[in-house]
């Protein structure tokens, strides 16, 4: 079944089915294992917010270690007067629902109450024939606190109906270096599954 688009346009509701769904890049990971890890990234569709656009509970885990998933989060794709934006959001008790991509029962839980807006964690997308690219604003800093310490992270993908590529970076606060993710280049990802509604 699609994700439904009653109530939105057809590029929201075509970037909204390219994201939902399960994906790796245990192509990418075997060609160059030096740089890139293999990786399992999950996109469940949730039913928060009504009308206001398409919301997803995202994380992943090291393909070797399924049972370890990290980075818990929820993004939300809404449109304003034609402009497609990406919204983050951080889970107040991102333990609860740690697991929920393989295992979506555990999502009931999320809600708008739980979920907290990321300040500077908002990407604005453009589109080119069928590809979106979902950019930050390069005067925003995407920062927020886990356990005490602040975290910045640079935030960025393409999609299309070919796979995923991810930007995303952790980034040191203190002097503005990247540490981890994407420092060679992007994480591409092939779609094993696709989640509807």
């Amino acid at each position: 079944m699609p994700l439904s688009s009653q109530s939105h346009s057809q590029p929201l509701t075509t970037l909204a089915t390219y994201l939902a769904g399960e994906f790796d890049n245990q192509a990418q990971a075997r060609e160059e294992p030096v740089w890139y890890v293999p990786v399992r990234l999950w996109h469940r569709p949730l039913k928060l917010w009504g009308d206001r656009g398409f919301a997803f509970y995202a994380e992943q885990s090291n393909a070797l270690k399924l049972d370890q998933p990290y980075r818990p989060r929820v993004f939300l794709l809404s449109e304003s007067e034609g402009q497609i934006q990406v919204e983050y959001f951080q889970i107040a008790d991102a333990e609860a629902v740690r697991g929920g991509g393989r295992s979506p029962e555990l999502l009931t839980a999320l809600n708008p109450d739980v979920l907290e807006p990321l300040p500077g964690c908002t990407l604005t997308v453009t589109q080119s024939a069928q590809k979106f690219s979902a950019r930050p604003d390069p005067h925003c800093r995407c920062q927020f606190t886990v356990e005490g310490a602040v975290r910045e992270v640079s935030l960025g993908f393409d999609a299309s109906s070919e796979g995923l590529q991810t930007y995303d970076k952790g980034i040191n606060p203190d002097t503005g270096q990247a540490i981890w993710g994407a420092l060679m280049g992007p994480y591409q990802y092939q779609k094993l599954s696709t989640y509807s509604a």
